[in-house]
């Protein structure tokens, strides 16, 4: 059913302290950086030869991503998991799941990944 992980996430409050610390200490390069309007966040993509690390910030003071640095600091904001079609491999069965209380303390939502062409399961802690 999880066909690997497409990326892994890190809410950070300044894009470019963190690509330095991460280039620096790591060695990593930046691949794509992108301004996603639509979730008001900067992405640098990182190269870890293989699963891709995204490092998000914020572009506006009501931005999710914002809140969730804002409350616990610069930390782990999600993992994605491709799917070739979410709707009918994981979101009924995640439904009865967190029907049942299973799923705290994370959340699913669906998108269609930046990275590929298939929908994503972002798994993250939930905001309670």
């Amino acid at each position: 059913m999880i066909q690997g992980i497409d990326h892994v996430a890190i809410g950070v409050a300044d894009l470019e302290t963190a690509i330095q610390l991460f280039e620096s200490v790591l060695g990593m390069k930046v691949q794509h950086p992108e301004d996603v309007a639509s979730f008001k966040v900067k992405i640098a993509t990182l190269a870890t030869g293989g699963t891709d690390m995204e490092l998000i910030q914020a572009t506006t003071d009501d931005s999710p991503v914002a809140k969730f640095v804002a409350e616990r600091g610069a930390r782990l904001h999600h993992t994605a998991f491709p799917f070739p079609d979410i709707d009918t491999a994981v979101a009924p069965r995640w439904l009865a799941a967190s029907r049942s209380g299973a799923t705290c303390p994370l959340m699913l939502r669906s998108t269609v990944c930046s990275s590929s062409p298939m929908s994503a399961m972002y798994v993250s802690p939930c905001s309670s």
